[in-house]
Parts: C-alpha cells; sequence; structure tokens
C-alpha cells in the first residue's frame, strides 16, 4: 500500500482536523466530508514501517522477484489511483472489479451515493495533483496451496 497526497485529499479533510490549521479552505460547500472509505489518513511515513518495508524489500527481491524495486511500486500506486479514482468519480462500478475487491466496491458505492454532485465532481484524481507518496506498508500474501 502507497500513501499518497493529492489535493483532492487535502480538499476533503475535515473541519475539526488538526490538519486544518495549516491548510485553507476555499469550498462553500457544507455537505458530509468527501470520504468514500473508513480508511486512515496517513500523511507522513511511519519510521517501523520504514524498516519493515526495508526488510520486506530484501526478502521480495532476494526469494520472490529480483527485480522488484520501490520506484515503479510508487508509480504504479500512482497510476492505480489515477485509474480507479475516475472510475469511481464517473460512477463506473462495474469496472472496478479488475482492481479492488468486492468489500471496497460496495464500501464505496453506499457513500458514493450519499455524496453531493459537487463532490462526485472532485473525486477524480490527475497525476499532476499528486503531491506526495511513499510507500506506507509492503505486506507479501501467500498462496496457501502453492507456497508462493
Amino acid at each position: 500500500m502507497a500513501s499518497i497526497i493529492s489535493q483532492s485529499f487535502l480538499r476533503s479533510i475535515p473541519k475539526y482536523s488538526p490538519l486544518m490549521k495549516i491548510i485553507r479552505f476555499m469550498s462553500t460547500d457544507h455537505h458530509r466530508p468527501l470520504m468514500l472509505m473508513n480508511l486512515p489518513h496517513v500523511a507522513a511515513p511511519n519510521l517501523g514501517l520504514m524498516m519493515k518495508n526495508f526488510f520486506s524489500r530484501i526478502i521480495i527481491n532476494g526469494y520472490f522477484d529480483s527485480t522488484f524495486a520501490i520506484k515503479p511500486f510508487c508509480q504504479g500506486a500512482r497510476q492505480a489511483l489515477t485509474v480507479v479514482s475516475h472510475l469511481v468519480g464517473n460512477g463506473q462500478f462495474d469496472d472496478l472489479p479488475k482492481f479492488v475487491t468486492q468489500e471496497v466496491i460496495h464500501e464505496v458505492k453506499q457513500n458514493y451515493d450519499q455524496l453531493s454532485f459537487k463532490q462526485r465532481q472532485q473525486i477524480p484524481v490527475e497525476d499532476n495533483e499528486i503531491i506526495f507518496s511513499h510507500p506506507y506498508s509492503i505486506n507479501m500474501m501467500m498462496n496457501e496451496q502453492t507456497s508462493k
């Protein structure tokens, strides 16, 4: 998972958040915050996870994929964000199973229906809007049947 901070994210921070002290909102839309999933907002790298990621990369490079590198991984995460955000922003939920699980689609669709038209227009994220990204947590999923 990679953490990506975009201008759309900055616009969606609730007014009671500590981040509000450093961000000035320009919107007068007083509807509910733009939240499609109940996920924590990660704005800075975590030192413990950075160390875990370092060892995860060693294991991945040594045993699974010798070509794995962080830079292309983060670029892929950015590209995935732009593609998925455009699909969601356009209400194209039928195309999402290629990218996310059914549980994610269900939760996003429920929350999408609660958003105002203006908020729905703010969902798509362009690559040039992404201000900062970093690998938050690199995890490996093992296939129990093949042990790979």
